[in-house]
């Protein structure tokens, strides 16, 4: 495993340490900086920052703009995405023209509430008085999960006129506790175990409301905390077609580390012999990810970038 990591990280150091000298990438080809015709600089200057977004929304609008007189399809891109894996905010601090620092930043937390009417086993009136819309108890799952990615890097530039190439490194952090997929989850049952009820009435499908007796139920599912740690080298290309706007792509290589706690459920039933309400718990491992190998950081698509 040492071995494994010694020659990526060997790489990022030496991307690192490559000697921050000028490409001339302001000038056009007779060494003059590049500016539009009213003067404005095209490329990004030293101060800069810059936000990236997905360019797929753009690109298919203007594509199928050219087919509505022929009846095509047209495809609404109602929104943009964000430049980046994960909806991660993806930006760049331009130091100097050739230099800059980037960042991508995702902090996101997903709770979902899910409610559900179900009879009171409690209620001791007369059976005909029973309204369910008034009478019933509420049975809650509540689902959740976290997921933050932090990375920044360093990248360099170089090339004449609009054409500009960049490559550097950046490093990768991860905290994720749970995923779209596979969330946490927490239960609240209205009707409680105890000794005159040991099997309660408890929902047993939240997406449809259907519910049964049931001695042995769910209390919570915790998919346990993940963490993850990344190095990346990579290399792009971008094309100025207007004053601090670009499009672009780039490619990477490095090796990414996953590893998560176990994941832990918890249920509770009623114990007849001991009088007691018991939890119990299922534990099952987690498997633990090592990756090394080239990748296209954008998932494929183009992005696009905005100079300020």
């Amino acid at each position: 495993m040492k071995k494994i990591m010694f020659f990526p990280m060997l790489v990022l150091a030496l991307l690192v340490a490559i000697p921050v000298t000028g490409q001339g990438n302001q000038e056009s080809g007779d060494g003059e900086p590049l500016l539009s015709k009213r003067g404005h600089h095209i490329l990004p200057q030293a101060g800069d920052f810059a936000l990236g977004i997905d360019a797929g929304p753009i690109l298919t609008f203007a594509g199928e703009l050219v087919q509505i007189n022929s009846g095509g399809p047209f495809v609404d891109p109602s929104s943009f995405d964000y430049a980046g894996p994960g909806q991660a905010i993806y930006g760049k601090y331009f130091v100097r023209e050739d230099f800059a620092y980037r960042f991508r930043v995702r902090i996101g937390y997903n709770s979902n509430t899910m409610r559900n009417r179900v009879t009171d086993d409690s209620y001791d009136g007369d059976v005909a008085d029973y309204i369910p819309a008034e009478d019933d108890v509420v049975d809650k799952r509540v689902q959740s999960f976290t997921n933050i990615r932090l990375s920044g890097g360093a990248e360099w530039r170089r090339g004449y006129g609009r054409l500009q190439g960049f490559y550097g490194g950046e490093g990768l952090f991860i905290i994720q506790n749970g995923t779209v997929f596979n969330p946490n989850e927490r239960y609240v049952y209205g009707n409680e175990h105890n000794e005159d009820n040991p099997a309660a009435t408890t929902t047993t499908d939240f997406g449809t409301g259907a519910s049964s007796l049931e001695a042995q139920r769910i209390i919570s599912v915790n998919q346990g905390l993940g963490f993850g740690l990344g190095l990346r080298a990579f290399v792009g290309v971008e094309y100025f077609f207007a004053p601090k706007m670009s499009i672009g792509g780039e490619f990477g290589w490095g090796p990414t580390f996953m590893g998560q706690t176990n994941t832990v459920e918890t249920t509770e039933a009623w114990d007849a012999v001991e009088n007691e309400l018991v939890e119990a718990e299922t534990v099952e491992a987690n498997p633990r990810n090592f990756n090394l190998d080239t990748d296209n950081n954008f998932g494929g698509m183009l992005f696009l970038l905005f100079h300020f």
